[in-house]
């Protein structure tokens, strides 16, 4: 009684204590600052700090209970000890989360210096009331008496147990989840280790850590901070030592061990490989790493994995060891097996990322067609550790200027693969395919290989690219530039060519403008003019970059017995830069009166331009439209050249959705501002809004990654309250915009461009269908299951049955189940390929790239001939079945099967019938009356084609018949 009235009252004060806390402390949050720990573009808002004290709290009151009623084995002497190492380690954590609040922390040493002072006291205290320091050996089956020295060991389990529970608490509801399990533990295992102490203890840790996690589970409303992380785990620590089980608390604490043991040895591998593994520091440019980041939970985050999928792995890895731990009193062997686990878990998180980090180049089915691979070129018991990435425009007769096929199969680093590959299309003279895989490495990693940076600067050069070329070269270090023959000559000569280019063209500009102005030849050539005079300003923009460059050269170049000289270099920059700038302020000003704003900021009102204040007052005004602060806003968008993104406008998309769309024109610096849609998802529903978000982002960096014809996602932001992802702003040239008012020759025209975008992007997605399955199954929201089905089918019937007003309502929802059957097995038995889900007209975006797809919010496994059905049988198309067969047979790669695109036809236009329905009722909207009869009567056309179907069509005619009674208004025609 006295357990449970120990783990109920710890649990109550706990959610008292948070919830109070969250109601008046919720903007106590860090505002501290660290680097690596998550995924790159993937951020998070911050929650308050304030849980940890709900712990601290509810742990204590519950050990109050239980010693008020007898302790249960605890004596007041251990309770009262293990209070005060609760609070003052709590103590030591609620001084760093006030410095975090106000920015920054307290020192690693200060709180090592903190907790070790009591640890120690703790120690002198537990050595005293011992009969000597004697700790048990699990592998002797004995014990040892350490003498004065149990005093340095017992501090330092209490500083090991409070600081790995710290480390652990870097996910949502994880080191919450590790408490319950490891208090639940010493509470069942004490009386099989013949001490009822840890009973009542045990209760009221995982009481506690319960009304915690009501707060803190994914997604966290709050987090424990280093109050409760280092109270808890000193409580767990003193628990041990109480209970003289410090060898089974390296079992039930074991996720704690192995999260402490992956930063030990990153650090370890890190420090050491700065100085001696030179041969990996050569080829990646990085220091050799075990895994992507430590502690290693957040090792499966940068790896993509959700919150929930995380806190699973660890919590069964957690009750594991917990179930070790009670072996282990049998026979210490299990001891031992235990800790083989804990090892083994960090070998394999090591080869999930050597699984990730490692590429090689080999042949694809054709044999022929050379493919880039991610993984280990190898198969275990007949399971491939890879799989493949992208396809090349690479044959194997192309890499016989290589250092041959020998590099084939073999483990490379991501950026060695795209140097080799951009060296193969360099020989053959594809320099587009070689900028892209050049430019995708780091200039950092680049600069290693002096020869491809010398070529790359030629392309650069010979492209127009001058000061591109000038950056790079200035990169190489001067013992690699000096063993290229003439880069110093070239480089000279190109930094002239440049100064030279600049001044010719503002002459030459400036003159023709004047020319044309005279002639009052002004409106024909406008656009020549305003072309040439942009040029000449991007020119001269160029020659004040080169200026920059050189004078952060100078301080090299001169010693300091050259001081007169370097006076002169500067004054002579300095002379140049004044001359450059008085042309770029002519030419801006030759721009403004041919035709608009500055080039580098179109539609931009000429006041911004100067006036950064009033943008950095947009910029606060646009994130309190967001919902973000300005420090989530550089963090998602990311900053670029040092200079934080500014918001030059901002506008609301009127959009009848549950998201919100936003337009903004986001610039850094003196950089030309690009457009951003940012997408807000739903509020009101934080898990589902959250899932959302993670699913589409998730799919857009890979989809990308492919080549595939999407959107490029900025970033985002997964939050508590809220989740905006941001975006490329593509326009708003959709393909429904396009067939309004479009003849049926133009219609089908449109429709084939849209065809081909939808192939290119099932082909590049099927590529990887393996990595696209995990990022969609992380996300449980929509799969393609019989129960999937039929449930989207009834509750689209309800829709359009309550849109029509009928009375029989459940007969006809019953009827159109049984006779959808076939149907739902069609497409449930069909191959499953990527399926866009809603690859209709307004999600189609026509760019200067080509046609692009968006809103992958929905993505799911399915058979292909869904997507083709959404896009070719919509309203908008309005395509005849003779239209639609001619566009499916008129390329291979439209190809699909009759009777897969025939019940896709029907499952698709039910859902959008049942969406139109369902629109219409929340916004009486009269085009999506339209829409939903349209819909319920491509479903009875297409379901009436498949005889085995007759039952369904017979339903389905009778819903697209309007009710008895209704207006003719109320059953439009067919668009």
């Amino acid at each position: 009684m006295a357990t449970l009235l120990a783990f109920l009252t710890a649990c109550a004060i706990s959610l008292l204590v948070c919830r109070v806390m969250l109601a008046r402390w919720g903007t106590f949050r860090s505002e501290e600052v660290k680097e690596g720990k998550d995924r790159p573009g993937r951020v998070t808002l911050k929650r308050p700090l304030v849980g940890g004290l709900g712990v601290v709290a509810g742990l204590s009151v519950g050990l109050l209970v239980a010693l008020l009623l007898g302790g249960q084995g605890l004596g007041l002497r251990d309770g009262v000890l293990l209070l005060l190492l609760t609070w003052g380690f709590g103590a030591v954590g609620l001084l760093d989360d006030v410095g975090k609040v106000r920015g920054r922390g307290l020192r690693e040493r200060d709180k090592l210096i903190g907790q070790a002072a009591l640890a120690l006291l703790a120690g002198l205290a537990l050595y005293q009331w011992r009969d000597g320091g004697a700790v048990f050996i699990p592998l002797l089956d004995r014990e040892v008496n350490l003498g004065i020295a149990y005093i340095l060991f017992a501090a330092l389990v209490i500083i090991s147990s409070a600081n790995a529970v710290n480390l652990t608490d870097g996910v949502d509801g994880l080191a919450g989840s590790l408490l319950v399990v490891a208090g639940l533990t010493y509470g069942l295992l004490s009386p099989l280790h013949g001490s009822s102490a840890a009973l009542p203890v045990g209760a009221a840790l995982a009481g506690a850590c319960v009304g915690f996690l009501a707060y803190n589970r994914p997604p966290a409303r709050l987090l424990m901070g280093d109050t409760g992380a280092l109270g808890a785990g000193a409580a767990l620590g003193v628990l041990a030592l109480v209970t003289r089980t410090e060898w089974l608390l390296v079992l039930i604490g074991g996720v704690f061990v192995v999260d402490t043991l992956s930063v030990i040895v990153q650090t370890g591998i890190v420090r050491l490989g700065r100085r001696v593994v030179q041969v990996l520091r050569h080829r990646t440019g990085e220091v050799f790493r075990p895994f992507f980041v430590a502690p290693i939970h957040h090792h499966f985050q940068w790896m993509g994995w959700p919150d929930e999928q995380v806190v699973l792995l660890f919590l069964g890895a957690g009750v594991a060891f917990s179930l070790s731990a009670g072996l282990s009193l049998w026979s210490s062997w299990f001891w031992a097996v235990g800790v083989v686990v804990m090892v083994g878990l960090l070998m394999w998180t090591a080869l999930t990322k050597a699984l990730r980090v490692y590429y090689f180049l080999g042949t694809g089915e054709d044999g022929e067609r050379i493919w880039v691979y991610q993984g280990l070129p190898y198969a275990v018991l007949g399971r491939p550790l890879y799989e493949a990435q992208r396809e090349t425009d690479l044959t194997l007769s192309d890499l016989t200027n290589l250092t041959s096929e020998a590099l084939l199969w073999r483990t490379l680093g991501e950026f060695e693969v795209r140097l080799l590959l951009g060296k193969s299309y360099a020989e053959r003279r594809k320099w587009d395919a070689a900028l892209r895989e050049w430019e995708a490495v780091p200039v950092r990693n680049l600069v290693l290989r002096e020869q491809v940076v010398w070529e790359l600067g030629r392309v650069y050069v010979a492209r127009g690219d001058l000061i591109k070329a000038i950056q790079l070269w200035e990169r190489l270090p001067r013992s690699k530039a000096e063993a290229i023959a003439g880069l110093r000559e070239t480089l000279s000569d190109v930094k002239l060519r440049l100064i030279s280019l600049a001044r010719r063209a503002y002459q030459q500009s400036l003159r023709q403008a004047q020319s044309r102005a005279r002639r009052q030849d002004i409106t024909r050539a406008a656009r020549e003019v305003r072309r040439d005079l942009e040029a000449a300003y991007q020119l001269n923009e160029q020659a004040l970059e080169l200026f920059d460059v050189e004078r952060r050269r100078l301080p090299a170049v001169f010693s300091a017995v050259e001081r007169k000289d370097y006076q002169s270099a500067r004054t002579a920059l300095a002379r140049l830069e004044r001359a450059v700038r008085s042309r770029l302020s002519r030419l801006d000003d030759a721009l403004r009166r041919w035709g608009g704003p500055h080039p580098r900021l179109p539609g931009t009102p000429a006041a911004l331009l100067t006036a950064p204040r009033d943008l950095a007052m947009r910029t606060r005004q646009a994130c309190r439209e967001l919902g973000i602060t300005p420090e989530d806003f550089v963090r998602a968008v990311g900053m670029r050249d040092g200079q934080e993104p500014l918001v030059y406008e901002l506008s609301v998309e009127p959009t009848p959705s549950r998201n919100r769309l936003f337009r903004l024109k986001v610039g850094w610096g003196e950089m030309e501002p690009i457009g951003v849609v940012v997408k807000q998802y739903e509020e009101r529903r934080v898990r589902f809004s959250s899932a959302c978000y993670r699913r589409e982002y998730g799919i857009l960096t890979l989809l990308e990654r492919y080549g595939a014809p999407v959107a490029h996602a900025l970033g985002g932001l997964d939050g508590v309250e809220r989740s905006l992802l941001f975006l490329e702003d593509l326009g708003a040239d959709t393909l429904s915009e396009r067939l309004v008012g479009a003849t049926p020759d133009e219609r089908v025209v449109l429709m084939d461009l849209c065809l081909s975008a939808l192939a290119d992007l099932h082909r590049r997605a099927n590529a990887h269908l393996s990595e696209l399955s995990r990022e969609i199954e992380k996300i449980r929201k929509e799969h393609l299951s019989p129960q999937y089905c039929r449930e989207t089918l009834r509750i689209a019937t309800q829709r359009v049955v309550r849109f029509q007003g009928r009375s029989d309502t459940d007969t006809v929802v019953t009827r159109l189940a049984e006779a959808s059957r076939p149907v739902v097995e069609v497409l449930t038995q069909a191959p499953r390929s990527f399926v866009h889900y809603e690859f209709i007209p307004r999600n189609l975006l026509f760019h200067a790239r080509g046609v692009r797809a968006v809103d992958f919010e929905q993505a799911t496994l399915g058979p292909r001939e869904m997507d083709y059905a959404t896009l070719l049988k919509s309203p908008e198309a309005d395509l005849s079945p003779s239209e639609v067969e001619r566009l499916l047979t008129g390329d291979p790669a439209y190809a699909v099967e009759p009777l897969i695109f025939s019940a896709a036809n029907v499952f698709k236009s039910l859902f959008y019938a049942g969406a139109a329905a369902h629109f219409d009722e929340k916004f009486a909207d009269e085009e999506a009356q339209a829409r939903c009869w349209w819909y319920i009567r491509d479903a009875a056309r297409a379901a009436a084609g498949t005889p085995a179907w007759s039952a369904l069509a017979e339903v389905l005619n009778e819903l697209a018949e309007p009710p008895v009674g209704a207006a003719e208004a109320d059953a439009p025609p067919v668009a």
